[in-house]
């Protein structure tokens, strides 16, 4: 590993995995040095060896227990109340999915069905599926048609960037008063169903 590294990056290594935990985009990045050095040692068409030996310097890093922190309902009433129909519809789905920002804001039109939602992830592929509230199914239905890909837009009628979604959320959270994050919505859903209980 020394020879591969040199022992001031082993070293800098160990001491980083000493002093913080790690996070998700940390995860994300070790995988793909992972994937790295695999495809650099088949492009050089390197012995299963070679590859063990490069493998060794990566650290997969464990992943700590999930700890939600379900949105309280009286925050989660305060966002419907200071909410536009869309945003009322984006917490509604958020809540009645399980999903996150980026479920939300790439959600594609296509994925949505009479009574359900179903699509998969663009990066892990992974399929995501919900059985929608009579609630959830009315405010769909009652969205105005965009001509993009996405069931939910930017004032500028164009699909939300990254950016946009959360500015818009901070100012929705804004004038509802309230300090929760998006996450723990879909965290409110994750413990309500882990309860087998109804929000």
């Amino acid at each position: 590993r020394e020879e591969l590294v040199g022992r001031g990056a082993l070293e800098r290594r160990e001491r980083a995995l000493a002093e913080k935990s790690w996070a998700d985009a940390t995860t994300r990045n070790t995988i793909a040095r992972v994937k790295s050095i695999i495809r650099h040692c088949a492009k050089k068409h390197a012995d299963c060896s070679r590859v063990l030996r490069l493998l060794e310097v990566v650290e997969m890093p464990s992943m700590p227990a999930h700890d939600p922190k379900p949105i309280p309902v009286n925050d989660y009433r305060a966002l419907l109340d200071a909410a536009d129909d869309q945003w009322q519809t984006i917490l509604l789905v958020a809540l009645n999915c399980c999903y996150y920002a980026v479920d939300c804001w790439t959600l594609p039109a296509s994925a949505v069905g009479d009574e359900e939602i179903v699509f998969r992830r663009g990066k892990t592929k992974v399929a995501r599926a919900a059985w929608l509230w009579p609630r959830t199914r009315d405010a769909l239905a009652a969205l105005p048609k965009n001509d993009g890909d996405t069931v939910f837009v930017s004032a500028h009628k164009a699909p939300f960037r990254p950016g946009g979604f959360r500015a818009a959320f901070r100012r929705l959270r804004k004038k509802a008063g309230v300090q929760s994050t998006f996450d723990m919505i879909r965290d409110g859903a994750y413990t309500a169903a882990v309860r087998g209980a109804a929000i």
